[in-house]
């Protein structure tokens, strides 16, 4: 009893400053080979093929003393191990699941109780915090866009639909080249669970698609999804809302109202091939 109460406080102790990740932007290549030699190090001395004796002893390294977060001045004179937050975060998933397979677990499936099942079967433990890293931690390293993810990632896109409203300050040149993003991701994109992943590919890992912007998101997205505008013409069409809903989920797969209006500013800003036709130029959207 007294070993699950330690840990507990262990893991309270370190992951209470959870949100001081910072996307791990500031991490250098040679303090990541320092902490890849920690890790080896503690992995060659200490651990054995019990997983879940091998979290308490990662966990324990990390809330040791020599693993307190602090400038590089005082690493240097204390020979302490890790300058921030993110170098920790690091060294964790590193030690312990450098492949995000809990995170990939938590992504390809959509009942919670069976993905902790999963986790725990596959590592012997569960922390949600992890999980949350390992998210941060694909978005900054991952080399390849992730398929058929089943979690539901739509909030981001319902967020910034309600805070963007049209894509000016996107130039027609700007536009082509992410139009042409977008094709070769359809191309790319196995049918199933197309509009999650799209969220995902998009809101996480957008690096990998060279999207700098949330408005530059948002048109991936709605050029990635409705590439016809059809939602715009769904809504041109119908006069009743509750019509406009059922026809955009059974011929898009999703419905955001916000969206109508970004469809209709493209269709409006930008030279394209889209004919959306309006049946009164004066309806407002």
């Amino acid at each position: 009893m007294s070993d699950i109460i330690n840990i507990a406080l262990i893991e309270e102790n370190f992951f209470k400053n959870y949100k001081s990740v910072n996307g791990f932007r500031d991490l250098k290549q040679e303090n990541i080979e320092f902490i890849k030699k920690l890790s080896n190090n503690l992995q060659n001395d200490s651990f054995s093929n019990n997983k879940l004796l091998n979290y308490i002893k990662t966990m324990q390294f990390l809330t040791s003393a020599k693993a307190r977060i602090c400038s590089p001045e005082y690493k240097e004179k204390y020979k302490l191990y890790f300058n921030n937050y993110d170098e920790a975060v690091y060294f964790l998933i590193y030690t312990l699941d450098p492949e995000c397979d809990i995170y990939n677990i938590f992504i390809h499936g959509n009942n919670e109780k069976k993905i902790e099942e999963k986790i725990r079967e596959k590592f012997s433990f569960f922390n949600k915090y992890i999980i949350y890293f390992e998210k941060c931690f694909i978005a900054h390293f991952s080399k390849s866009l992730i398929q058929n993810v089943k979690q539901d990632f739509s909030s981001y896109f319902i967020f910034y639909c309600g805070i963007i409203k049209n894509f000016k300050g996107i130039t027609q040149e700007r536009f082509d080249e992410i139009k042409k993003i977008s094709i070769n991701w359809r191309k790319n994109q196995p049918e199933d669970n197309k509009i999650q992943t799209c969220f995902f590919n998009a809101f996480i890992q957008k690096d990998l698609l060279n999207l700098k912007t949330e408005k530059e998101i948002l048109l991936f997205v709605i050029l990635s999804l409705d590439p016809n505008l059809s939602l715009l013409q769904i809504f041109e069409d119908e006069s009743n809302y509750k019509e406009i809903e059922k026809r955009a989920k059974q011929e898009i797969g999703f419905y955001v109202p916000a969206a109508i209006k970004l469809e209709d500013s493209i269709y409006n800003l930008f030279d394209t091939d889209f004919n959306v036709y309006y049946w009164s130029k004066q309806k407002k959207v």
